[in-house]
């Protein structure tokens, strides 16, 4: 139910791939950014759950609270899956959760093949990428499904990256791939997946933790904090980092994904005699990718600073309250380049009838990179509406 809520800005994620030559080392690495937002406190805390079922293959992946399904995890014979959402189309019946079905190919598929046999035995709710990687194969793919139809997406070289749009031949050139592409985050943030890729190339597990948490627009634009359209947009549950061929699995730690990688094992922990227990960590400690240098940096302050206004004036919009004016303008001033605190802030303006103020800043959204289409619609509405009113 929740990956049908895309439409409102909760699912985007990114993740990518690299072998042979595109890897430091040349084995297979996978980086992943989750980003589904259900507020702050959702993202806070992470679990790591590490399954030994009756049947099939051991597995561990990255969950939260009462929840079953797998959205990011790798199974002992180091195949990962991660899944992506899609926009093609939702099934008008009932039908299985794309995240049971990510399951189901790491408790039963050892290589690429077999989750492909697994993802086409599945009739699923909503359309989906899952980018599957494999230590037996060494290389990753992206098998791209809605709920009639199935492609596997094949890379020519040696790594695949992957948004929220499809890249097989057939969903590529469908009405709604291209206007998603298009109009969405997606293309823009897979292109500038590209540009870190290539930039950073052969991609270390460093490597990989630095593209997972760049802020920057294409070409290292400033395009805000917390922009869709940003491989980090400040809000993901968690990132991850795996090296299906050595069974290590790093997982990202809060805020967002900018706290240290936590690196796990899997061979150590599916070997030990005992599983986890309270106050007993399987984590490399020598692994361990240190925490955003951002995190010391007063742009980071003022980031925080800005999430807290932010909070104050979507309240005050609601209920109808007047701020100070000294207050709206000092919380643009926080995040000058992001196209939503203007949007913010003409909301507001709007909300209190003072037609110029929110022209104002309205436009000055217009001026920045905003995350998509339905957005700059939105913005010109209003000041369509702005004008009407001071005319």
């Amino acid at each position: 139910i929740g990956h049908a809520m895309q439409s409102y800005m909760l699912v985007g994620c990114s993740s990518f791939a690299a072998w042979n030559n595109h890897s430091a080392d040349s084995n297979l690495i996978v980086g992943r950014n989750f980003d589904f937002y259900f507020g702050d406190d959702f993202a806070r805390n992470k679990i790591i759950e590490f399954m030994a079922p009756d049947s099939g293959y051991k597995f561990a992946f990255v969950t939260w609270g009462g929840m079953t399904g797998v959205v990011s995890g790798m199974n002992i014979k180091g195949l990962t899956v991660t899944i992506n959402a899609g926009t093609e189309s939702i099934a008008p019946h009932a039908a299985t959760p794309v995240t049971l079905v990510a399951r189901q190919m790491l408790q039963y598929a050892q290589n690429i093949d077999e989750a492909i046999k697994i993802a086409k035995s599945s009739s699923i709710f909503v359309s989906e990428s899952f980018l599957v990687s494999s230590a037996e194969d060494k290389k990753a793919i992206i098998i791209e499904k809605t709920p009639d139809k199935q492609d596997v997406y094949v890379s020519d070289s040696s790594e695949i990256l992957c948004t929220n749009h499809y890249q097989g031949p057939l969903f590529k050139d469908t009405e709604t791939n291209r206007e998603n592409r298009k109009d969405n985050a997606t293309g823009y943030r897979f292109k500038r997946l590209q540009q870190l890729v290539l930039q950073d190339n052969p991609l270390s597990p460093e490597d990989v933790a630095s593209i997972l948490r760049n802020k920057k627009g294409l070409n290292g634009k400033d395009i805000g904090l917390g922009n869709e359209k940003a491989l980090n947009q400040l809000l993901a549950h968690h990132s991850v980092i795996f090296e299906p061929e050595k069974l290590l699995m790093w997982v990202s730690t809060a805020p967002n994904v900018m706290g240290p990688y936590v690196a796990y094992n899997l061979k150590e922990i599916f070997d030990a005699r005992e599983p986890p227990v309270k106050n007993h960590h399987f984590d490399e400690k020598d692994l361990e990718i240190p925490a955003d240098p951002f995190l010391a940096t007063p742009m980071y302050r003022q980031y925080v600073e800005y999430k807290k206004l932010e909070k104050t004036i979507k309240l005050a919009i609601d209920q109808g309250n007047k701020l100070n004016t000294d207050e709206i303008e000092h919380f643009v001033s926080l995040n000058p380049q992001y196209f939503d605190a203007y949007k913010i802030a003409g909301d507001y303006y709007l909300r209190q009838k003072d037609w110029s103020d929110a022209l104002r800043e309205y436009k000055k959204a217009l001026t920045k990179e905003a995350s998509s289409k339905m957005v700059v619609d939105y913005l010109n509405k209003k000041v369509e509406l702005c004008q009407k009113n001071l005319d």
